[in-house]
């Protein structure tokens, strides 16, 4: 799964939802944020 960030929760129901991509997805990193970003 790619998805954010969590501490701590609690779930009491949930959604996921899945995509395909045609092409695959690449990280650059963003010197802004310090963050890997998705292209």
């Amino acid at each position: 799964a790619l998805a954010g960030h969590l501490d701590s929760a609690t779930v009491w129901a949930g959604e996921c939802h899945l995509r395909a991509f045609d092409e695959p997805l690449e990280r650059e990193h963003d010197p802004t944020t310090d963050l890997d970003l998705w292209l």
